[in-house]
């Protein structure tokens, strides 16, 4: 063989040997080292970047090693009546944290809605909520998005601890559309009007702004507690 080929070859034992840890199939390196593929694969490389590979692999190995190891001690202690008590107490704890921030989701929804719907119209809801954007958007009978557009807020607080605060809205064009349709019951109207008087509505803008903060205040509180 030449100097790339053994190379190339150590590179493949190298990968067998990681392969094995993780459990994947590996390469009968013998039957591949006589192959017209293995032989074009050896020419395409550089000698200094099979060397290189080399190390990265062997890095890769060690890793590989220590991973496996952690996850046999972990195997070995939930093996264990400690373990099988620790696991459920996990369980336990994670169907709480999620009961939580469902509970919190939900009651910051309905707390928005009720706001939103009174102050720029009955047929907007509000959906999407994550600890950074909320979507606002008018709805049907049956409580799907009219016109297939939404608004989206943005919020967050700077990570830099210097009071800064991001708070912004997101209104896209709705593109062309009959501005005289024979269905008058959900009109374009209803869209830009509560779009107008949620821009002109400080009070209602101040209170979305508390409660979306506050909100993901309460999720980073249950988050900490897990």
């Amino acid at each position: 063989m030449t100097r790339k080929e053994n190379l190339l070859v150590e590179i493949y034992n190298l990968r067998n040997q990681i392969a094995e840890i993780k459990g994947n199939k590996i390469v009968n390196i013998v039957e591949f080292s006589q192959t017209r593929k293995f032989r074009d694969e050896a020419a395409e490389w550089k000698e200094f970047e099979l060397k290189l590979r080399i190390e990265q692999l062997k890095d890769n190995l060690e890793k590989a090693k220590v991973e496996a190891a952690q996850q046999a001690a972990a195997d070995a202690f939930y093996a264990t009546e400690q373990g099988q008590a620790f696991k459920r107490e996990c369980e336990e704890k994670r169907l709480l944290l999620c009961f939580e921030h469902s509970n919190v989701e939900n009651s910051t929804l309905i707390e928005l809605e009720i706001a939103i719907s009174n102050a720029i119209g009955a047929q907007w809801r509000v959906g999407n909520l994550s600890t950074s954007y909320v979507e606002l958007a008018v709805v049907d009978a049956d409580n799907k998005k009219i016109f297939g557009q939404s608004v989206s807020i943005h919020f967050e607080k700077s990570r830099w601890g210097d009071g800064q605060q991001r708070f912004e809205i997101n209104v896209g064009t709705c593109g062309s559309h009959d501005i005289l349709p024979s269905d008058r019951t959900c009109s374009m109207a209803e869209f830009y009007v509560g779009i107008g008087k949620l821009h002109a509505n400080i009070e209602l803008l101040e209170g979305i702004r508390n409660t979306l903060f506050g909100y993901a205040e309460k999720i980073a509180n249950i988050q900490r507690g897990a």
